[in-house]
């Protein structure tokens, strides 16, 4: 590959990578997709998949376009936001049929029924067809096509179209002259391609590479040839169409930057371009200029490539010899996208592994591969990362799922959100200053909770700042009481939960003062109401300066108390921010508690502690849900009915002006079986399953992309069909779905969405329920200044796993999955699943031991009987003190501190012995010293020595 087109490669390819790690030629391994691997409702109804360098979209039956991956900040999600998905979310603003989509470097198109074009996602080269360079974050229309389109194929940064009658056209990028015109022009909308001969029946595009196939089986190539792409034996770049030096194709794929082809006389494959990785097939890793026929890979009707990819793929029958055909898979294998149970690059061919059922259509990224099998499910395999970096390399394949079971009924508070599930067990999560999640703690969460103790629950409800559920049964009752069925937890400070106290409860606590026949609960601000299943008997606790505890002498409670006024049987109740309203049996309402801005729905405006009646309202009510200052209520025959405050059009009329009496919401008509409040805003659901959504919208919490007030419903937009449950907070909305898959979008700043982060959303983003999992620390001890390595085993989900010290935090540290030893100690590490539990683990930091100590003598060498040296030390990594002494030959050697003196030829033997510190062992060193006596001095006078005369 020439160094200029490696280059061009790594700037498209980096620009697009958190934190970019490079591999092998300096491309950027892009940070791509997390597939679910839970039984969170496994794709089941796919007709087409695609892939490009970091995100891929399936198109599902029925249900349209749904993508998923580690990047949207282009808007390539189409879901109207810019934020990446680990789970598939749907693609809003596209028409109703669909027929296929196609996936670029960091853009995507679908066709409609009618032969339209849409795309989204980046446009910084004119790729969505749009006459300009402006990223799209939703579907937009492509102008300036002639006719229908029946086809597409999209590059890294352009795009192409046939028409079902052989007419190709291409808008984008144009640098190497991908777009066929016979220029380098960028073309912000479609061009005609130039040259070719009529009736194109196939059309694939590279990174920059574009080919066409005619209905004489002739296959043309233009653009990108840096590496010989284009098979006409040079590396010259062409921007016209110029005819492959292989003749006579069946089928054709082009990949980053190497093109392949199947020979339809004898069902072989041969490929050509770059092949560091091995992506020709041809058992070498060399550049081929020309057509290249793989060895020993017959029988294939089929053959697959991607813009981004430097593998290929090939259905056949080449090996098996069976009827139904193999997958095989060759290049670039560093992610396991072979998978073939290695990470190995291969230069000839290799069974993908792993797939059960006959395989229907393949689709290739930049280091994943996915695969549709004729069930309609999906499998992915290689380079599997969630959005937040925690990454995953697969050599199997991995089912894609959507979002799956979450719960079985949904409650929204001021800023924190629960869930009930199935078997009665509760998670929460958002924010929890004073205890609203119930976990026992104060500490907010961006991701389910669950609550410690609530089995067996049969309803649950949130509103400010607590959560309160109903236990039908208690076996084993939390407080000893078995007549309890109320459980409550969060802010207490007014004596709302009832408990006889005014202490905050962050972990459920039992009622008593509720008594045993509990059936509706209705939580206010400051305040909370319930009723009996048996009598119109009320009770009420809390603050009562409106009256809304219904007590006249507007005295505060601590404990639920009987209501001054009487009311026949209750069927439901609920409580806004200051009042309260009750259902009868009879169908009729009745408010009470603050009513200065028409809340009471009375015609007037003065507060009352007994219950007034509504007026305004039709016969037959059968549900009453309540906001900060406003109420809804529900008609038998569907109809939706409002009154109180209206600043925001909360009231639906169509009007900001304050209601006293019930008024019509407009534009629902009848069918609406389910409506909920949150501080401003409301919202029904249809018997079709459909959502709307009027009032406050400051935080998107209406779902229809904007920000913008509404004073009659408008459409929520991306929600699956069917809907079944809603719940309103403050200012966020949530819904579950048929499959009890669980969606919430507006306001997120303390994560009450629970999709893992504080980002608002505008659309609705989907959760996945993730089962219990283990973490595990190896190894479980360490010494100060080791790591040890964090990871989860068994759970069934497939949200990102972040790690953070719980407990501890003066021992130990966490960077993503790794723990290093800052303090000697014990800390508690904990992993949180998006969208699913959290498991923790005790790490014991022990002391390190040292480096020895090194000693040195000056003056070097023999030290003589009476001299003196001076002993240093250097090396060990404490801070202990270090101290010297002769540990051998004691009677040869004296050391007085750090000096040393020779008493008598021989050896001796000085140790340093550093002392243990908060963080190290003790270390030592020792030196042998040899002491040697000194030799006199011989005089000459001149004389020769002998006998004197």
């Amino acid at each position: 590959m020439a160094l200029t087109r490696v280059l061009t490669v790594l700037l498209h390819l980096r620009s697009r990578c958190f934190g970019p790690a490079l591999l092998a030629f300096g491309l950027c391994l892009p940070g791509s997709m997390l597939w679910a691997q839970s039984n969170a409702v496994p794709i089941e109804n796919a007709i087409e998949v695609a892939q490009g360098s970091t995100h891929a979209c399936v198109l599902r039956e029925g249900q349209g376009v749904w993508c998923w991956g580690s990047q949207g900040a282009s808007g390539q999600m189409g879901d109207g936001t810019l934020v990446p998905h680990a789970l598939p979310q749907p693609v809003i603003g596209l028409p109703g049929d669909i027929t296929a989509v196609a996936v670029g470097g960091d853009h995507a198109c679908a066709i409609d029924d009618i032969g339209g074009v849409w795309c989204w996602g980046e446009n910084g080269s004119g790729q969505l067809g749009l006459g300009d360079t402006q990223d799209r974050s939703t579907p937009v229309a492509v102008t300036g096509l002639s006719v229908a389109a029946a086809q597409l194929s999209l590059g890294d940064q352009h795009s192409c179209a046939r028409s079902a009658t052989g007419a190709m056209a291409c808008w984008g990028e144009n640098g190497a002259g991908q777009l066929g015109d016979g220029s380098t022009t960028d073309r912000l909308s479609p061009v005609n391609v130039q040259g070719l001969p009529a009736g194109v029946v196939d059309i694939a595009l590279g990174f920059a590479t574009s080919c066409a196939l005619d209905s004489n089986q002739d296959m043309y190539c233009w653009g990108d040839n840096s590496s010989g792409q284009i098979g006409d034996g040079t590396t010259n770049n062409a921007a016209l169409p110029q005819q492959t030096g292989f003749n006579l194709v069946a089928a054709m794929a082009v990949g980053l930057s190497h093109t392949c082809a199947i020979n339809p006389n004898f069902q072989t494959v041969s490929c050509w371009g770059s092949n560091f990785a091995g992506q020709i097939g041809d058992g070498t890793t060399t550049t081929r200029l020309s057509p290249t026929q793989i060895p020993g890979l017959d029988d294939v009707v089929a053959v697959f490539a991607g813009a981004s990819s430097n593998h290929t793929c090939a259905l056949g029958t080449a090996i098996s010899r069976g009827t139904t055909p193999q997958l095989y898979c060759w290049g670039r294998n560093d992610s396991g996208q072979l998978s073939d149970s290695s990470f190995q690059n291969r230069s000839t061919f290799s069974a993908f592994n792993g797939i059960a059922g006959a395989v229907v259509d393949v689709s290739l990224g930049f280091a994943t591969t996915c695969v549709r099998v004729a069930s309609g499910r999906v499998f992915c395999a290689g380079w599997l990362n969630g959005s937040t970096g925690d990454v995953t390399h697969s050599s199997a394949p991995l089912a894609v799922t959507a979002a799956g079971t979450f719960g079985r009924e949904i409650a929204a508070g001021k800023a924190h959100t629960c869930v009930r599930a199935s078997n009665g067990s509760a998670r929460c999560w958002g924010k929890n200053d004073v205890g609203q999640l119930g976990t026992g703690g104060y500490s907010q969460a961006l991701l389910p909770q669950a609550v410690p103790g609530v089995t067996n629950s049969s309803q649950l409800v949130a509103n400010a700042d607590q959560t309160c559920t109903l236990i039908p049964q208690v076996s084993q009752p939390l407080a000893g009481n078995p007549n309890a069925q109320l459980i409550c937890w969060g802010r207490n400070a007014q004596g709302q939960l009832g408990d006889g106290s005014v202490l905050n409860r962050p972990a459920p606590t039992l009622i008593a003062s509720a008594g045993s026949a509990v059936t509706s609960i209705g939580l206010g601000s400051n305040h909370a109401c319930i009723s009996y299943d048996s009598s119109g008997l009320r009770r009420c606790t809390g603050l009562n300066d409106f009256g809304q505890a219904c007590a006249s002498n507007g005295l505060p409670r601590t404990s639920f108390a009987a209501c001054d006024g009487s009311l026949p049987e209750v069927l439901s109740i609920r409580s806004g921010g200051l009042h309260s309203c009750a259902v009868t049996v009879q169908g009729d309402v009745a408010c009470w508690g603050y009513g200065l801005l028409g809340q009471l729905g009375n015609a007037a405006t003065a507060d009352s502690a007994t219950p007034v009646a509504v007026q305004g309202l039709p016969s037959s009510i059968v549900q009453v849900v309540s906001g900060t200052y406003f109420n809804c209520a529900l008609a038998a025959a569907g109809s939706v009915w409002c009154w109180g405050g209206n600043t925001a059009g909360q009231i639906g009329d169509g009007s900001t002006s304050q209601r006293n009496t019930a008024v019509a919401v407009n534009g629902l008509g009848s069918g609406v079986v389910e409506i909920v409040a949150g501080g401003s805003h409301a919202c029904a659901r249809h018997s079709s399953g459909g959502v709307r959504c009027w009032g406050n919208n400051g935080d998107g919490q209406l779902g229809d992309g904007s920000l913008d007030d509404r004073s009659t419903p408008t459409n929520v937009i991306g929600l699956p069909a069917g809907i079944r449950q809603m719940a309103a907070g403050n200012t966020h909305t949530c819904a579950l779905d048929a499959n009890f898959a669980l969606y919430c979008w507006g306001a997120n700043s303390h994560g009450q969405l629970g999709v893992g982060s504080a980002e608002f959303m505008a659309y609705p983003a989907a959760l996945a329920e993730a089962g219990p999992f283990e973490l595990q620390a190896t190894p479980a001890s360490i010494a100060y200044g080791q790591t040890s390595a964090l990871s989860v085993v068994g759970g069934t989900g497939s949200g990102t796993v972040n790690y953070a010290v719980t407990q501890g935090t003066s021992i130990c540290s966490v960077n993503d999955h790794v723990l290093t030893g800052i303090g000697v100690g014990q800390c508690e590490v904990t992993a949180m699943r998006i969208g699913g539990d959290s498991d923790s683990v005790t790490v014991t930091v022990v002391r390190a031991q040292q480096a020895a100590l090194l000693l040195q003598v000056a003056p070097a060498g023999d030290l003589p009987v009476g001299g003196t040296a001076t002993i240093t030390t250097t090396g060990g990594s404490g801070t202990g003190a270090v101290s010297l002494q002769v540990s051998a030959g004691s009677g040869v050697c004296q050391l007085q501190g750090s000096s040393l003196t020779g008493l008598s030829a021989g050896t001796c033997t000085v140790t340093a012995t550093r002392a243990a510190d908060a963080n190290y062992e003790a270390s030592s060193g020792s030196i042998e010293i040899s002491v040697v006596a000194t030799t006199p001095e011989l005089f000459s006078d001149g004389f020769e020595g002998g006998a004197s005369h």
